[in-house]
């Protein structure tokens, strides 16, 4: 499949830096092809707007600038995102611009925080879950380790329960299906 790229000219360009503060993608993509006579949709807009010129709707774009003050928050600091309360655990900075990989370091999930005070390292591949469903429940006996492939069926079933107990007889069914799986092939192989 081939696609047909729009070369943008100077003007276009000037029309997007001096209507993206005051319209949404939606507005500005509207008014962008009733003057030109395009019919650009509003990802492109975005794509050349966001990616190609770093222009951005007013919104914080997480960079710092010359002069900028930049605060930081203390190790052992918690704050929510999205419903899920993180710790911070270091306070490694970087010079530039630090992208969300980078932030691992120095955040983590509180429930893993938790988990591993009582039951050591979560090994790699693994996370820890709620037993209970409730995101706010820290208490150690609620939280669970378990592999991303086993989330993956517990999603995939909805198997996490609001009850404590239904979701680990879930989970312990999911690693008895997954060792005796494992145990099998290796007879056969």
């Amino acid at each position: 499949m081939s696609r047909t790229y729009l070369r943008y000219t100077d003007e276009q360009k000037r029309f997007l830096r001096d209507n993206i503060e005051s319209n949404s993608y939606q507005v500005l993509t509207e008014k962008f092809n009733a003057r030109f006579g395009t019919d650009v949709s509003i990802e492109s807009i975005k794509d050349l707007c966001i990616k190609r010129m770093k222009i951005h709707r007013g919104k914080n774009t997480g960079l710092f600038y010359a002069g900028q003050k930049r605060t930081s928050l203390d190790v052992g600091a918690t704050v929510i995102r999205d419903g899920y309360t993180f710790i911070k655990t270091n306070d490694i900075r970087h010079d530039g611009t630090v992208f969300y990989a980078d932030m691992k370091e120095n955040w983590m999930p509180y429930q893993k925080y938790i988990y591993e005070q009582r039951y050591g390292k979560v090994p790699d591949g693994c996370m820890v879950v709620f037993l209970d469903g409730n995101k706010n429940n820290f208490d150690s006996e609620n939280l669970y380790c378990i592999s991303r492939k086993i989330n993956c069926v517990m999603n995939k079933n909805r198997w996490f329960s609001e009850n404590r107990d239904l979701t680990l007889a879930a989970i312990k069914w999911c690693e008895l299906f997954y060792a005796m799986k494992s145990n099998y092939q290796e007879k056969e192989g």
